[in-house]
């Protein structure tokens, strides 16, 4: 079966009265779905279920989704705030600046002296811009801003990610105890 890996927005409420949702937070990328196109609906992907689409309609503002085995509303109801998943083959990054989830995800980062410091592990799409979570070798997590100040190179093809840390951001790590911290 196809890998649904593809995080392509979150339900956020219904539209019209045969079913079909709305999709928010979505990337600026082009989905190519049509009718008889599986999808995964969850929570997360590792606990989401198959639908089948049964007309997807993407505009610059929104998606309109609706699913063969949703016919009311009161049924799509019950997938508002989980995310919808598709194929990597239904994505097409719209410029060679924008990136896939899946295409960050799993980066090894390095910084401007070639030193390896971790892996990407989670990509948070917020409105103001994207957030790169680095897992580095100690297990601590540092959120990476995507901004031209950090992100200096990506290749896709590599999987490497060339930044410069800003002062201040390897202090956000998760599993890190603040310095100042009394004993």
């Amino acid at each position: 079966m196809t890998q649904l890996t593809e995080y392509i927005g979150v339900i956020s409420r219904t539209h019209g009265v045969d079913g079909s949702v709305l999709l928010s937070d979505t990337p600026s990328v082009t989905v190519e779905l049509k009718a008889g196109d599986p999808v995964a609906i969850g929570y997360s992907m590792e606990f989401s279920r198959v639908y089948t689409i049964a007309s997807f309609k993407q505009t610059l503002q929104r998606c309109i989704v609706r699913f063969q085995e949703i016919t009311t509303p009161e049924t799509a109801t019950s997938l508002v705030d989980h995310a919808l998943y598709v194929a990597p083959s239904h994505i097409k990054a719209d410029t060679d600046n924008r990136y896939t989830v899946a295409d960050i995800e799993g980066c090894v980062v390095y910084d401007r002296q070639d030193v390896k410091l971790g892996e990407i592990k989670e990509v948070w799409l917020l409105p103001a811009n994207d957030v790169w979570v680095l897992l580095t070798a100690d297990g601590d997590e540092i959120p990476l801003p995507v901004i031209d100040q950090v992100v200096k190179s990506v290749n896709v093809a590599t999987k490497t990610i060339v930044i410069d840390m800003m002062d201040g951001l390897s202090e956000l790590a998760k599993n890190s105890p603040p310095e100042d911290m009394d004993e």
